[in-house]
């Protein structure tokens, strides 16, 4: 890892309790959609989340657009949605859930 990779990562830990995560995935979208990181950083050091600056955010096997018009999906409904499903065995039968 380059000096200035370490250098940014240790600039995210003020925002980020994984800011190792934060660096690669920014760096990865950056190199994909051929951006520049430097600005990408500043977002994310200005405390943008991660998802509003990839626009999208993984939920239940699934990816989700997400931008700052909409709430991000939580863990914590993940954790909801495994707790429900263990009481249907059956996990092809069609659930309807509200």
């Amino acid at each position: 890892m380059l000096s200035v990779d370490r250098d940014i990562i240790q600039k995210l830990k003020r925002v980020s309790e994984t800011p190792s995560l934060d660096f690669r995935l920014l760096k990865a979208y950056a190199e994909k959609e051929k951006l520049n990181l430097d600005d990408l950083i500043r977002r994310r050091l200005s405390n943008e989340p991660i998802s509003k600056i990839i626009g999208k955010r993984g939920f239940w096997k699934s990816d989700f657009i997400t931008t700052v018009d909409v709430l991000d999906p939580r863990p914590d409904s993940e954790t909801m949605i495994e707790t429900v499903l263990s009481f249907y065995p059956d996990q092809t039968e069609k659930l309807h859930i509200l």
